[in-house]
């Protein structure tokens, strides 16, 4: 009998190594001391000075007609010819130097350390306490983008494409928003609708390539926020690698409050899990200590009734074995709002792992979906065996593996041949995915030597044979007349 679980809070991963750590000064009338007379320094000046800084700028040179032109229309920038002292550190917020030798980079550091003032050392990453990455300047909107010096190459591709990919009236957009905030805290809407407001905000602003944000905007906005009842979401999670996971999943989970989680649904997709919310595992494996779906839809629904937005995370897609509708019934008997968001099946990602196409007109027409354990986790009744041995279908069987040996033994009954190619995919999409491709006949031996701790699903059809990885386990199997085994 299976043993069962209660549902019980899990956690995000502990927050990973940062080789620096992004912050976003503000130094408007802050004093800012920039050393050096090339473009670099230049370059750094004109930069520190766009934030209302007032930069002491000392050049040690002359000053030139080079100097005049970039500097004559920044009032907040005095050009001194004289090269830097300690003493000029002093009071100041942050100092930058172009420095001519190691020893003058030294020397700028240690008048900085006296002043306790932070430095940056240019082209010095190694001397530096804080450093300048790539930015996208759409302020208030501002990114800053940071390699650790590994490549600033990267950083600068990476910051073109934002620059494509952000709204030119973005700051626009942002700027009315500063406007808003005020109404919006003195507003009667609940906590939670107050932040649905602005996720409905955020997303119009990101779509606004054209539209320019106005006044009347606010109150249509306000139109389209919910009202404060609680709602349930059914998210597909995908098969398991993070990259599967689709725009409206990621959305639901970075406004949720509560979430839902399947066993099978890897830590990377819990991370995107908006840190506020509260995770909780109630993981249903077969043959295994299972938490009830009972005590799942009860949890479900008492978050639901607190007026929360509640995410019901399940590995691959919702629809697809996932007991989608009694929770689906249960919500809609209590009158809870539920959405369904759909996501890649462990099927599609199985047969993208492989690099074979599901359908093929050579070899199949067809696609099924079949689970292995029934209510009662016995192989279900009903299955039609004659339609599995159709030389062109392809099978997906979905939790086989405490009935493959009846559910194999009905197959070659039905008439399909023994050497029809299957393959077991253990921990399909992720990192240590794992292929043992075979033939049918073959398959009861497989899952007896392999140790059960991992998802698995198995297919069965002829499609396999456009996978490479097939006839290098076909050739494998014929010399050691041994279940191949490949790794991928």
């Amino acid at each position: 009998m299976t043993q069962i679980r209660i549902p019980k809070p899990i956690s995000h991963q502990k927050m990973q190594d940062l080789a620096n750590l992004p912050l976003f000064h503000k130094l408007n009338n802050r004093r800012i001391i920039v050393a050096g007379h090339e473009v670099g320094a230049m370059w750094k000046a004109e930069l520190l000075a766009a934030t209302g800084a007032h930069i002491d700028l000392f050049l040690g040179i002359p000053i030139n007609q080079e100097h005049k032109r970039v500097f004559d229309k920044i009032e907040n920038v005095i050009l001194h010819e004289r090269r830097w002292h300690k003493d000029d550190l002093k009071n100041s917020a942050l100092a930058v130097c172009q420095s001519i030798s190691n020893e003058d980079a030294i020397a700028f550091i240690t008048a900085a350390r006296e002043n306790s003032v932070l430095v940056n050392i240019i082209d010095k990453p190694e001397y530096c306490d804080f450093t300048f990455g790539a930015i996208v300047n759409r302020s208030p909107l501002v990114i800053g983008i940071s390699t650790d010096g590994a490549s600033p190459a990267l950083g600068q591709e990476l910051r073109g494409r934002l620059e494509i990919m952000l709204p030119q009236k973005i700051a626009k957009w942002l700027n009315l928003a500063a406007a808003w905030r005020p109404k919006i805290k003195k507003s009667d809407l609940e906590p939670k609708q107050k932040r649905d407001f602005w996720h409905i905000f955020a997303r119009k602003a990101l779509e606004a390539n054209i539209q320019e944000p106005n006044d009347e905007l606010f109150e249509s906005l306000l139109m389209q926020t919910p009202s404060n009842e609680g709602n349930v979401s059914l998210v597909g999670a995908g098969p398991g690698d993070p990259e599967l996971l689709t725009i409206g999943a990621l959305r639901a989970l970075q406004s949720a409050d509560v979430v839902l989680v399947d066993d099978l649904v890897s830590q990377d997709i819990i991370d995107f899990v908006r840190r506020e919310a509260d995770i909780i595992s109630v993981g249903k494996r077969g043959h295994k200590p299972s938490n009830s779906q009972d005590s799942i839809i009860k949890t479900m629904i008492d978050h639901a009734k607190a007026g929360k937005n509640v995410v019901r995370l399940k590995g691959g897609d919702v629809l697809v074995f996932g007991r989608a509708t009694e929770e689906i019934k249960a919500c809609e008997a209590q009158g809870i709002p539920i959405k369904i968001i759909p996501g890649i099946t462990t099927a599609q990602g199985v047969a993208a792992s492989l690099g074979i196409s599901m359908t093929d007109r050579e070899y199949s027409y067809k696609v099924q979906y079949i689970t292995g354990s029934g209510k009662n986790g016995s192989l279900p009744q009903g299955i039609n065996f004659d339609a599995i041995a159709d030389k062109h279908a392809t099978t997906f069987v979905y939790m086989p593996r405490h009935t493959i040996n009846v559910f194999v033994e009905k197959a070659l009954q039905s008439g399909i041949s023994r050497e029809t190619p299957a393959a077991i995919i253990i921990n399909a999409t992720r990192q240590g995915q794992k292929n043992i491709i075979t033939t049918i006949a073959q398959i009861p031996h497989c899952f007896a030597e392999i140790e059960y701790d991992r998802p698995e699903i198995l297919i069965i059809g002829d499609v396999l044979k456009n996978s490479n990885a097939y006839h290098e386990a076909m050739a494998n199997f014929k010399e050691t007349q041994k279940a191949p085994e490949l790794e991928t």
